[in-house]
């Protein structure tokens, strides 16, 4: 520097003391120093002795254009690790310090620093600086420099793409994935950066984000077609724009060799190529079959893809249930990276069914006996309710089942007799299938009849045993001269070999061919014993027999005292026999009277009477 530069700064130095900062390498903070400079100017040259440690800065020189400032320094003598450095401008209502350290990279024990170190600072203002370097506890170390500072206006300029570029390449999976390089210098440290479609009437189509201005290049995704990008940077009093106009063109999803058949097992066979899509689905009407995206596994997408690969294939079988009859729309529906849709459909007709109710069993005019009869039906391409309507003379009766292109039976009560119409109904939309069958239901033959005893017998015994054959009856009776001995229950069987067993009123054994035996008190002399049976259809069968039960020799007879004898006292003693009776009793001169044991004798009987003629009689009533 020249001699008029030094003294300008020794005059500062001066002024300045009193602003001097000291860095504190001990706790890391800058303190106030009281004590003035004895340093010198920033000439490169020293005034300190051999073993004083001081700084030297290098440049930068008197007058500075840019916004971040280097100086170079060097350090002589000193075992330190920082440098501390304190910026002032001078000149303003309110003048700016700025302090900071540096690291020390190297430095030289000698009397001349040739190890030259640096540190930057970055400025935001124009002006007269004084900048300060000194090595803490060392006050007599410092060296400063003045320049003035001039910041140049901000500059952005895009260096690729070139404008009207058409950009068609893929990066990173996507071809609007832009490497965009450019310049930028005294700004405040940002690009800010737009990509609006042109002539787009959208708020939607501009993208905007913002890179630092110290690197050379930014990516980003600008978006498709035709684009407008633009950068700015703001400096300290001006600004800098620079735009390009480009073309990015997306790939277009492509969807080949669609087709779409219908086989004769049922089945929809659907096969397609597809590429460079973000995402798509297969649709038939309005119903979505699959689903594929980008990365998915089973759907591969191109697009990730440098450049445009062999296209995916595809099959797939569906049953024609998924379709409905007539003619089905098969579509590939696939977003391309732009986001718009690419389709593709195939029509398919799917023949409508023929549905029809079909009664299998029984035959039509089929004679049935019993209550409940077992129908069996298919219901043709048809799954669902079926309703059954059974109509005779005496009304009809309506149930519900379930119908499927298999064979199913059904069981339904059947409880008039005669000619039966069974009809079986089920319903497609407005449509119904029906499918009738006509039956004669024939009452089961009343059977019935008294086996044993036979007709016209004789019996010894009052305890009488009967055997029956007795079926398909709803229900009977067994009496003897009309008083009713027993209540039989229904009994049906569909043959002669039924078995039956049980007891009915408690004195019912029921053994095979439907024979029954009963037991039950008959009296003496003639009987009659009734079977009736009474059928399913009201139905009357009646059997009877006649029996005699012979009664046995019925005796009464006072046996002593004889006839017309004398007695003496009021004390009758008399003796009797009684056979084969059922009660008995004495009669005295017309009167009733009692008597007793004569218990003086191992025999006998005794009754008091009074003196005179008397009349005594027995009375027996036979069984």
């Amino acid at each position: 520097m020249s001699g008029k530069v030094s003294s300008f700064i020794f005059c500062l130095m001066f002024v300045f003391s009193s602003l001097f900062v000291g860095y504190d390498e001990s706790n890391n903070q800058l303190n106030l120093m009281n004590n003035s400079f004895e340093g010198h100017s920033g000439n490169g040259s020293s005034n300190q002795s051999n073993s004083t440690p001081f700084v030297t800065i290098v440049s930068p020189g008197n007058i500075v254009h840019g916004m971040t400032i280097t100086f170079n320094y060097s350090v002589t003598n000193y075992s330190g690790n920082y440098v501390n450095w304190n910026s002032t401008i001078q000149g303003q209502a309110n003048s700016t310090t700025y302090q900071w350290s540096s690291n020390l990279n190297s430095q030289t024990n000698g009397t001349n620093g040739s190890n030259i170190n640096s540190t930057s600072r970055t400025y935001s203002i124009d002006g007269n600086y004084t900048v300060c370097a000194w090595l803490y506890s060392y006050p007599n170390s410092s060296d400063c420099v003045s320049f003035q500072l001039i910041i140049p206006p901000a500059n952005l300029s895009i260096i690729s793409p070139s404008n009207n570029s058409v950009i068609s390449n893929v990066s990173s999976g996507y071809s609007d994935y832009l490497q965009i390089n450019y310049i930028a210098s005294n700004s405040n440290g940002y690009v800010y950066w737009t990509s609006t479609e042109t002539n787009s009437q959208t708020n939607n189509s501009s993208i905007t984000w913002s890179s630092h201005s110290s690197y050379s290049s930014t990516t980003y995704r600008v978006g498709y077609n035709n684009r407008t990008i633009c950068a700015s940077v703001y400096g300290v009093s001006s600004s800098a724009t620079d735009c390009i106009n480009i073309e990015i063109q997306p790939r277009v999803a492509v969807i080949n060799n669609l087709s779409a058949s219908l086989s004769n097992n049922g089945l929809v066979y659907i096969e397609y190529q597809i590429e460079n899509y973000s995402s798509g689905t297969l649709t038939i009407g309005n119903l979505t079959i699959d689903q594929f995206y980008y990365g998915n596994s089973s759907s591969s997408n191109n697009s990730n893809s440098s450049t445009n690969s062999s296209s995916s294939s595809y099959s797939i079988s569906l049953n024609s249930g998924y379709l409905n009859y007539g003619n089905n729309s098969i579509c590939v529906n696939l977003n391309s990276e732009d986001n718009k849709v690419v389709s593709e459909c195939r029509i398919i007709f799917i023949p409508p069914p023929t549905y029809r109710m079909n009664i299998i069993s029984p035959a039509s005019n089929f004679q049935y006996t019993g209550n409940s009869i077992s129908i069996g039906y298919i219901t043709e391409n048809y799954s669902g309710y079926v309703s059954w309507t059974v109509n005779s003379t005496n009304g009809t009766s309506t149930s519900y089942s379930y119908g499927s292109p298999y064979t199913r039976t059904n069981s339904l009560q059947i409880n008039q007799f005669g000619s039966v119409d069974i009809c079986a109904t089920f319903s497609v939309g407005s449509s119904n299938y029906t499918d009738c069958v006509t039956i004669n239901h024939v009452a089961r033959t009343l059977v019935g009849q008294i086996n044993t005893p036979s007709n016209n017998s004789q019996v010894s015994g009052g305890y009488l045993y009967l055997n029956i054959l007795a079926n398909n009856y709803s229900s009977g009776i067994i009496s003897i001269n009309g008083v009713v001995q027993n209540y039989l229950g229904a009994s049906f069987y569909q043959n002669s070999s039924g078995n039956q067993s049980g007891n009915i009123n408690g004195s019912g054994n029921q053994s095979s061919n439907n024979n029954s035996n009963y037991h039950m008190n008959l009296p003496y002399g003639s009987s009659t014993i009734c079977l009736n049976l009474i059928g399913e259809n009201n139905q009357q069968l009646i059997d009877c027999i006649n029996l005699t039960r012979v009664a046995p020799t019925h005796i009464a007879e006072i046996t002593s005292p004889s006839n017309n004898s004398n007695h003496i006292g009021n004390n009758l003693n008399f003796d009797f026999t009684v056979t084969n009776s059922l009660n008995y009793y004495f009669l005295l001169d017309g009167s009733q009277t009692n008597y007793h044991q004569n218990y003086n004798n191992s025999t006998g009987y005794k009754m008091t009477i009074l003196f005179g003629q008397h009349e005594l009689c027995l009375i027996s009533k036979d069984l």
